[in-house]
This record gives C-alpha cells, structure tokens and sequence, in this order.
C-alpha cells in the first residue's frame, strides 16, 4: 500500500462519533493491537470509498482472537463473512453478524422443492446465500410470477409484521442455500439484542416499500392496458 493516505489510506469512526486519519495499514494494526480499534469499529477505506468494520478487513480480522474462536464454532455458512453477502446483514458489524448467528440455522433445498405454500402458516423468514428463488400465484390455474430473487434477498418476511398465512408460493428455481430465522427467534433477538434487530427492520421494511412499489407499478400498466383496450 502506498504512503500516500490522502487517496489510499484509512479513516477511523471513533467512539466520540468523530472520524479520524487518514492512517496506513501499518498504523491500524498498531491501533489493533493497542486494543484501540475494536472488531466493531467502523473504518472508511478512501480508495474504495466504502465503510467496513474492522473484522471484516482480513489485515486486521487476525488480530481479534475472541472473534476468531467463536466464528469457529459456527458452520461456514454462517460466519460473519459469508453473513455479508446478504444484502440486510451487510450493515451490520462483524461482532453483530457473530451474535445474529445464534439467531439463524442453514437451510439448504433441491432444485424445484416448493420452500413455502400460500395459505400455510407463516413462522419464518428466509435469507438466499446461493440459487435461486421464484415466487409465485395461481390464478385460475395459471402461475403468476410475482418475483424471481437472487442471492442476498429476503423472503417471507411479511409474517413478521402481521402473523398472517403466506401469500405467495416460493419455489427453488435452482439449488438454494438459505438462512432461516423463525418468527419466534427473530422477537426474541428483538428483546435481546436491540442493537442488531433495529437496523434489520429498516431492512426489512425498505425490501416491503421497494416490493410495493413495483407492484403498484405493474398495477398501473395493466390498468392502462385494460383502458387503452375498452
């Protein structure tokens, strides 16, 4: 890394809430060490212009042994990392995604198995680590799509906000490795751990305001549609 921290370097979000640096990789390690930057502490990388928490840079994740030896405990599906690929989990910390994992178990399902049924009760949600998921309507004996979700998405999660049935059909359009958290898990992190479940409700929540958009979208050219034939 070059010595030039003005376009290469590291900036740091200190407890006080205010960011410090530029610093070298050099001088974060130092700082690690000193027990001065903890796992959980944000820094920005200037050259890539993103904010990671110091247990996701590999130079650094080293040096936090506790981390190290509870992520060990853990399937690799489940460690702070592989957690970072889901698009909600991503703004979490490293030390946050290690606690959410308690939360979590690892679901994998074949290609072509039905993952929920409209009309069955709700008690779960799913994260997509890898495949593909369909979901899906019967209308008069006709399938609908309703969205087809790569990795990193969230499905099922309108159970949490009203305890209703499913409303959709998901079917694995491929081989799916998922996150499960039931509704059960998931309000008792929300008592447990505040810290991490009030950053994915606003997850969650922004994932239900982008779906209703773009239904409301499609709503509005099928009723053009059915104008412009009348």
């Amino acid at each position: 890394m070059s010595n030039s921290t003005e376009s290469t370097g590291f900036k740091i979000w200190g407890l006080d809430d205010a960011v410090y640096g530029a610093a070298d990789l050099a001088q974060l390690v130092e700082w690690t060490l000193d027990e001065r930057i903890q796992a959980d502490t944000w820094i920005h990388c200037i050259a890539t212009r993103r904010w990671l928490t110091a247990g996701d840079i590999p130079e650094l994740r080293r040096h936090f042994p506790a981390l190290g030896a509870a992520e060990s405990a853990l399937p690799p599906e489940l460690h702070p990392e592989t957690l970072r690929s889901i698009k909600i989990f991503a703004e979490l910390s490293a030390e946050q995604r290690l606690r959410l994992a308690a939360y979590a178990e690892v679901q994998p399902f074949a290609a072509y198995t039905t993952i929920m049924q409209v009309g069955e009760p709700a008690d779960c949600m799913y994260f997509i680590l890898a495949g593909r998921v369909r979901l899906r309507i019967n209308v008069k004996g006709r399938e609908m799509i309703i969205a087809n979700l790569e990795a990193g998405s969230v499905f099922g999660q309108i159970s949490l906000f009203d305890n209703g049935p499913r409303v959709t059909d998901a079917i694995a359009a491929s081989e799916v490795m998922a996150i499960k958290v039931s509704l059960a898990n998931f309000r008792l992190l929300c008592q447990t751990q505040p810290d991490i479940a009030v950053p994915l409700l606003l997850g969650l929540g922004r994932t239900l305001a982008t779906r209703i958009r773009t239904d409301d979208k499609h709503l509005c050219e099928i009723m053009a549609i059915n104008q412009a034939m009348q």
